[in-house]
């Protein structure tokens, strides 16, 4: 607790706080889903990256979502400034020739398993070409996580921080999906 002595008000003025719980962030979610219109996607895109920056309760994390479309059974791996995803501007930015990123999530489709990497370390055998991926974006932590709607894989979210020690056990605890 301050205490009030050592503020001084002049003037007239109204203050109110909001107590930001998990149930709160999660009616936030849920209003901007409802609320499509309101907002154009890339702006919707930065409010749900800070309240989930918020609800992970570190400033140094950020996320990055990869919707799994296939158009002809290829997947579709530019999504515009929506996405916000380490793997997808890496794709972006090699070209179309460097076909790595979509080796990687065809692999991680057929097994989706949460993928943890932490100062270049990873768990699972299919991820080699991943360390380079991430050293290229200054990715120091990074983790994969699958998405399901009903059941059904329909993409990914990606922690990651250009810190290390930021994306951990804990931290992926709070967030899940």
């Amino acid at each position: 607790m301050l205490p009030l002595r050592d503020f001084t008000f002049t003037g007239f003025s109204i203050v109110y706080f909001t107590e930001f719980t998990e149930q709160y962030a999660i009616q936030l979610i849920r209003n901007m889903l409802l609320e499509r219109k309101q907002k154009p996607k890339q702006d919707r895109m930065v409010d749900l990256i800070q309240i989930l920056r918020t609800i992970a309760g570190c400033k140094d994390v950020d996320f990055g979502f990869i919707p799994f479309v296939r158009l002809n059974d290829n997947l579709i791996l530019d999504f515009g400034a929506i996405s916000s995803s380490v793997l997808l501007d890496y794709h972006k930015q090699s070209g179309v020739s460097d076909n790595c990123v979509q080796t990687f999530l065809e692999n991680f489709i057929e097994n989706p398993k949460p993928l943890i990497l932490q100062n270049g370390k990873y768990t699972v055998e299919y991820a080699a070409d991943l360390p380079k991926i991430l050293n290229h974006s200054g990715v120091r932590d990074y983790a994969l996580l699958p998405l399901y709607h009903n059941n059904d894989l329909v993409g990914v979210l990606e922690v990651y921080a250009k810190k290390e020690k930021v994306v951990g056990k804990k931290l992926l605890i709070k967030i899940d999906p």
